[in-house]
């Protein structure tokens, strides 16, 4: 068994400005928040009933919205061993 799960989100905290002017568009200040992109793939073997194995891959990747921050990403990766008594 193959497994990818990917996921987008945007975390965002915005500051609004009251204004007067209808037609001024920027009447908000970003704060804070990030894009954030998940990646996970999995894949599964089944040797027999009791012995199987898993090998997994998980990436996760900030790109904030503020530019007094820094990207960040965290990478991990490895294997699960299964045995059933």
């Amino acid at each position: 068994n193959v497994r990818l799960d990917v996921s987008l989100r945007d975390n965002l905290t915005i500051i609004r400005f009251l204004t007067d002017d209808p037609e001024e568009e920027d009447d908000y200040h970003v704060t804070t928040g990030a894009q954030e992109v998940k990646m996970r793939l999995t894949a599964d073997y089944v040797f027999n009933d009791s012995f199987s194995i898993q090998l997994f891959f998980d990436r996760k990747v900030n790109t904030p919205f503020v530019k007094t921050t820094y990207d960040t990403a965290e990478t991990s990766f490895g294997f699960n061993l299964m045995l059933t008594l």
